[in-house]
């Protein structure tokens, strides 16, 4: 049997004492997010951060942070939730069977939550036979689900809804330069074009795709560029003096909507207007000789004050955060205003996405953090998320167009040997 005398009974009784409370400090601590560092020359308590992942599909996951296998201790909303992380930078890894690994690096800062949304793309998709045509394409509709093209003096339409093609007779001598869903019905078009070579006016005109009748609706008085909104019947065009109008097909209204004293220029005479475009129903797109400006149709403001210079393609958010860009083979993000996810960023920063030479088209994924791109006949899809990796995921090769519906996440590839398919991302 050991004896300590009274004053060694004293000291060991204080020392655990000490480590008591030095135990439930450390408890303590941990409880309000703080956690023991063992980097650098000597421990230190620091203060963590947290990770929430949204991913889809979210089942059968496997998680890595830096190379090592981890299992969320929460899941909140669907998404997935690590807590009590060191305030440091980890590579992210996410990996699921038969679909393509996402990497990210992510900083995790003290008393903060890092934030991602993973879209994950299946290996292989294997798309399904639609149609073949040697015809040009005039118009996909979106709205009404259908591919038009016309060979000689035949409309060629195909119906996605019930997979079958019609053909329709068009008057011989009609020249068309664009073709348009009608507003009111999809038992007809608005084209703009003009009846003979001969014809110096262009006009609009409607056809009835039951009738097989084409009904002229207006005379343009000079050769307008314009662009003709498909939900309303309106079209826009601008004067010689940079004035903007909008007039309605059916109603014959006009209305000034961009005077030439509102251009964010001193001077409108400095530039030449080269195209106006729809990036979507709210804004259109201004192509002049000093570059591309934004105008938002619903406040009736142009959303940056400077252009774009050379930007070859270009798509906005309909949130109004964001704008996506092409020029000089760089594919960036310019903020249009304060964001914090999945990355702070201030209002008119930029971002570099990649470095790409021939990309001939983009568009937005449904929910516009990732993009769909064709680039050399090769589509892609590529996310937004401007940390270092970008996930670029290969779709299909020998592409010489897609278009993708939103609302149905369905995406529609002509190949090079005009053969269409369709595939569910």
């Amino acid at each position: 049997m050991l004896l300590l005398t009274k004053k060694t009974r004293t000291i060991l009784f204080w020392i655990f004492v000490a480590l008591f409370f030095i135990l439930l400090l450390i408890l303590i601590s941990f409880s309000f997010g703080f956690k023991i560092s063992f980097e650098g020359a000597h421990p230190k308590i620091q203060k963590t951060g947290a990770l929430y992942l949204e991913v889809e599909p979210d089942d059968n996951l496997l998680f890595f942070l830096n190379h090592k296998l981890k299992t969320p201790k929460k899941r909140l909303f669907g998404g997935y939730f690590f807590e009590n992380l060191l305030p440091r930078k980890y590579l992210i890894e996410i990996k699921k069977e038969n679909y393509f690994e996402w990497k990210k690096n992510i900083e995790i800062l003290p008393g903060l939550v890092s934030f991602a949304k993973v879209k994950l793309i299946k290996k292989n998709l294997q798309p399904q036979f639609l149609f073949k045509t040697t015809s040009t394409l005039l118009l996909f509709s979106e709205k009404n689900q259908k591919f038009i093209f016309q060979n000689k003096n035949q409309l060629e339409i195909f119906d996605l809804k019930e997979k079958k093609l019609e053909r329709k007779i068009l008057p011989k001598k009609i020249i068309i330069k664009k073709v348009y869903p009608h507003p009111f019905s999809s038992k007809k078009l608005l084209i703009f074009g003009k009846i003979s070579k001969e014809n110096s006016t262009t006009s609009i005109f409607e056809f009835d795709l039951f009738k097989e009748k084409l009904t002229h609706l207006k005379t343009l008085k000079t050769s307008l560029n314009l662009e003709i909104n498909p939900k309303n019947g309106e079209y826009f065009y601008f004067d010689k003096n940079h004035n903007l109008f909008k007039e309605n097909i059916f109603h014959h209204s006009k209305e000034l909507i961009l005077s030439s004293s509102s251009w964010p220029l001193n001077s409108t005479s400095t530039f030449n207007l080269k195209e106006i475009k729809f990036l979507n129903s709210h804004f259109l797109a201004l192509n002049t000789t000093l570059g591309i400006f934004i105008f938002d149709l619903n406040s009736k403001n142009f959303l940056t004050k400077t252009p774009i210079p050379n930007a070859e393609l270009i798509l906005i958010d309909p949130n109004k955060e964001k704008i996506i860009f092409y020029k000089e083979n760089q594919l960036k993000i310019k903020y249009l205003k304060k964001i914090f996810s999945p990355v702070i960023r201030n209002q008119g920063e930029i971002d570099l996405l990649v470095n790409w030479e021939k990309i001939e088209k983009i568009d937005f994924y449904k929910d516009q953090n990732y993009l769909l791109v064709l680039k050399n006949k090769k589509l892609f899809f590529l996310e937004l998320d401007p940390r270092d990796p970008i996930n670029i995921y290969p779709l299909e090769e020998n592409i010489t167009n897609f278009w993708y519906l939103k609302e149905k996440n369905l995406l529609f590839i002509l190949k090079e040997n005009s053969f269409f398919f369709y595939k569910s991302l």
